[in-house]
């Protein structure tokens, strides 16, 4: 679980980023 919350804040702060 906490794996997956790290990934959906990482991709959203890529998705952020740009």
């Amino acid at each position: 679980m906490v794996k997956h919350f790290w990934g959906t804040i990482r991709s959203f702060n890529s998705i952020r980023t740009i």
